[in-house]
């Protein structure tokens, strides 16, 4: 039985699990949600997210939206492979494209770790109150939960960072899933034809005893629809929020989540292909999937509608498709 959910954050987010169920993400400072359970697994949603909120402090430097987006997507992919209710110490993740930029996750100063929920929550809670309010530049954002501090997220340029930058530490959390490496190759045969498909190839794919190399690669084709860059950022922040609570090894029976703005919706949908052996679409190739779908947009110069086949080791495992629909569902205020 498909579950529903609705995330309130900028945008309205209406995810359909079959699974398990996400966490919401509210407005720009604060985040609520409904509390539900999963009947299937007998699993209650955690409804901490109700009572978590973010501060920022702007500190004036500014930085380029794209390098905002794209460095938060990277950690979150980093994050979403993660146990969701493990901690991790303080972190920094800066991608070679952006060198202006370090997005930096640290505890109090009183703890050596911080919960990875409150990670993902307060990268997510940030990039959005940054788009929010068209404000794209050095910022500090103090994270609390029932209005205690537990932690802070930085947007800094790399000379004043704090935390040490390490590349992030996912390999053995994420197994076959990789790691958050951007770098993407394109079919020899590749068309320029933008409704024929494209097989791009994910750098950094991890190998599996259980399985062959576990290349991951995502076959592309775009309809003639704009969505728009931000929308389309937006998007796939949303889903990675949405995705980071399940387990990277759940198999997906099928996914889709409702990004709203003022008029119409992005509705990312994904399927898997009945295949009766392994490799099936997981959770983790998904989030792998979709974090590694705005580079290929940013290489193509590219934001529209679009079809995509992620294939493992010459496998087909999942269609999906990335939609702008116009809204049908009466979207509430979220407070």
């Amino acid at each position: 039985m498909a579950l529903h959910v609705r995330l309130w954050y900028l945008f309205s987010v209406l995810c359909i699990f079959n699974f398990n169920a996400a966490t919401p993400i509210s407005k720009s400072a604060s985040i609520q949600s409904s509390s539900y359970t999963n009947t299937s697994t007998s699993a209650t949603v955690d409804t901490a997210i109700e009572y978590f909120a973010v501060s920022p402090k702007w500190n004036g430097t500014l930085l380029p939206s794209t390098a905002c987006f794209m460095t938060s997507i990277y950690s979150l992919v980093d994050l979403a492979l993660q146990d969701f209710n493990s901690t991790t110490k303080a972190n920094t993740w800066q991608m070679p494209a952006y060198p202006e930029l370090a997005i930096s996750v640290t505890p109090p100063s009183n703890q050596e770790h911080i919960p990875v929920r409150w990670a993902v929550w307060g990268i997510g809670s940030a990039i959005k109150t940054m788009l929010g309010n068209h404000r794209f530049e050095t910022v500090e954002f103090a994270l609390t939960y029932q209005a205690n501090r537990v932690g802070f997220v930085n947007y800094s340029t790399p000379e004043t960072v704090a935390a040490p930058i390490n590349k992030p530490q996912i390999e053995a959390a994420s197994g076959p899933y990789g790691t958050t490496e951007t770098e993407i190759s394109v079919s020899p045969t590749a068309s320029h034809n933008d409704s024929a498909p494209i097989t791009y190839t994910l750098a950094g794919s991890a190998s599996d005893i259980t399985l062959n190399a576990n290349r991951l690669q995502l076959e592309v084709s775009f309809t003639s629809v704009e969505i728009g860059q931000e929308y389309y950022f937006s998007a796939i922040v949303n889903a990675l929020i949405a995705l980071a609570p399940s387990s990277a090894r759940k198999q997906v029976a099928h996914w889709s989540i409702y990004s709203s703005g003022t008029t119409d919706e992005i509705e990312i949908s994904f399927s898997p292909v009945a295949n009766s052996n392994a490799p099936f679409l997981e959770i983790g190739y998904l989030i792998r999937a979709l974090g590694s779908l705005p580079s290929i947009l940013l290489q193509r110069g590219i934001w529209r509608e679009a079809d995509v086949v992620v294939v493992i080791d010459g496998v087909a495992i999942s269609h999906g498709t990335i939609r702008r629909v116009a809204r049908t569902r009466t979207v509430e205020s979220g407070g």
